[in-house]
């Protein structure tokens, strides 16, 4: 699997991943929330991959700061895949 290079392929991944995974436990998922739950779960999520795929949907982050007593808050950004995560 190749390394994403936007957030948008992230995203793209991450769902297609988890369609997978309830399509794996589809039993458990139809007892959990019915056939008509599952069917309508797999639908949203694999339209969220294709808005994603097709550049329909895209994502805006903001990165909000408290200021700390009037004073400059030193901000540490991520600059790569996988940085300034904890």
């Amino acid at each position: 699997m190749s390394v994403p290079r936007t957030v948008a392929e992230v995203i793209c991944r991450e769902l297609t991943l988890e369609v997978g995974r309830v399509k794996a436990r589809h039993e458990e998922a139809v007892r959990a929330a019915g056939e008509a739950g599952y069917r309508f779960f797999r639908l949203c999520f694999s339209c969220a991959r294709y808005g994603f795929e097709t550049r329909a949907h895209s994502l805006c982050r903001t990165l909000l700061v408290k200021p700390d007593e009037g004073r400059m808050v030193r901000l540490s950004v991520p600059r790569g895949p996988g940085e300034g995560r904890s």
